[in-house]
């Protein structure tokens, strides 16, 4: 089962780091539409890994000719709610940063109420890098051979890391 709101959640508040009023309105969104970032104009992107442009200081969505900054709180408050499918129309270049948390976010969507969206379970994406057999075989090489004490109840029990 997916989930959407039921009505329109609309926020407001100031751009982190341009200090820009910015309004948001959350919109409900078909099954398998997933969370969309819309700007005013019609441009949309899919908040999706590989529209991650940067994560310095906030994380940034791109797709080269639309990008939204500062989606990180908002992204933890719908991932928390369980939301799958949702339109997030944006006048601004960033999400509002409210209190700084999730908090907010999460108050002001719960106003829109959760709708369940009868359907078949949405897909699931699997990220895993190429190397990863590789990186963790040499991470786990680098340590191989060490020993280390653990202290409990006041007795010491010495690990191996080769067992």
């Amino acid at each position: 089962m997916q989930h959407t709101i039921d009505d329109i959640v609309t926020i407001h508040g100031v751009g982190l780091h341009s200090g820009q009023l910015v309004t948001i309105k959350l919109l409900p969104a078909i099954e398998n539409s997933g969370i969309i970032f819309k700007s005013l104009d019609g441009q949309e992107i899919k908040a999706f890994y590989n529209n991650v442009q940067c994560t310095n200081m906030s994380t940034k969505l791109s797709n080269g000719n639309f990008s939204v900054d500062v989606v990180e709180h908002l992204m933890a408050s719908i991932w928390g709610m369980n939301i799958d499918n949702l339109i997030i129309e944006v006048d601004n270049i960033e999400i509002p940063i409210l209190d700084g948390s999730a908090i907010k976010f999460t108050n002001e969507i719960k106003k829109g109420f959760l709708f369940f969206l009868i359907c078949s379970e949405r897909p699931i994406h699997e990220i895993i890098h190429p190397n990863f057999k590789e990186q963790r075989a040499a991470f786990k090489n680098q340590f191989s051979g060490m020993t280390a004490e653990a202290f409990t109840d006041r007795k010491s029990t010495r690990l191996n890391s080769s067992h």
